[in-house]
């Protein structure tokens, strides 16, 4: 999925939804705080100052700050380029046609990592909002694998209704993911590092026709609650690999962002 900065309005057809976890809830972390993240740090200019890059299966993002500029780029061309300001622990990027980025308050990670959030109003009147993260050259992500632990959720308002778009469960070093959608769920193993998770596929379904991937929107999985009892094997030549390979997934307590099927979303923790 190309011209992320530029155009969001293509994500706007990809009704990525989500997974057999059943229905959703808040969650409490156990240590009573926001996931175990600690306090994001005040953004100031001279942290903001270098080079914050990200990569996701196919599409590489950057943020170049100066002291009064910043310059975004997506696969190497520029989508825009010019002031941004501070107020509040939120940075603010203006963009074309209305939307613009802002920030999470503050900086994640030891000002490691900043996360900018993309807000334009879709075709339907609704406001939709797309988390970018980005990490500092020069710095190292500190985030663990415990930070990430849980039940996450991305929704989306289509229509009249709210809807699961995707959802990924995090339990010990086990994993479960599922693509609405696509009416797909992987399992398996993962590792993460620096801020970036690798999903080990180790099983693939579908809630689609037997054996393939075709079929209506998310088969006969309930987009809202994604309960679905009779997960199909899904052949691993039809297994959406770029889906779950290595890319960036960050806690910010109930919060977390990262990209599912290359789209930067953001996640809500459930229980």
């Amino acid at each position: 999925m190309k011209n992320c900065f530029k155009l969001m309005s293509l994500f706007l057809g990809m009704l990525l939804c989500a997974t057999a976890f059943v229905a959703c809830g808040d969650d409490d972390d156990d240590n009573g705080k926001k996931g175990g993240v600690p306090d994001a740090d005040e953004i100031t200019v001279n942290d903001l100052i270098g080079t914050w890059t990200v990569n996701s299966s196919d599409n590489s993002y950057v943020a170049i700050f100066t002291k009064d500029n910043v310059t975004l780029k997506e696969n190497g061309e520029v989508q825009f380029s010019g002031n941004y300001s501070i107020a509040n622990g939120v940075l603010t990027i203006p963009g074309q046609n209305g939307m613009k980025f802002q920030s999470v308050p503050g900086l994640l990670y030891g000002k490691s990592v900043l996360v900018l959030k993309q807000v334009y109003e879709s075709e339907r009147g609704n406001t939709e909002n797309l988390g970018f993260v980005l990490f500092k050259q020069g710095k190292t992500v500190t985030a663990t694998s415990q930070d990430i632990q849980g039940f996450w959720c991305w929704y989306s308002d289509f229509g009249a209704e709210e809807i699961v778009r995707a959802a990924i469960k995090i339990n010990g070093n086990n994993f479960e993911l599922i693509i609405t959608p696509w009416g797909q769920r992987y399992v398996g193993t993962y590792t993460y590092e620096s801020g970036i998770i690798h999903f080990n596929v180790t099983a693939g379904f579908t809630s689609r026709e037997e054996h393939s991937g075709d079929g209506s929107l998310w088969g006969d999985m309930d987009p809202k609650t994604l309960e679905f009892d009779d997960w199909r094997t899904l052949d691993p030549d039809r297994w959406q690999i770029y889906a779950v390979s290595e890319n960036p997934f960050i806690a910010n307590g109930d919060e977390a962002y990262g990209f599912v099927a290359n789209l930067p979303a953001i996640f809500t923790k459930k229980k």
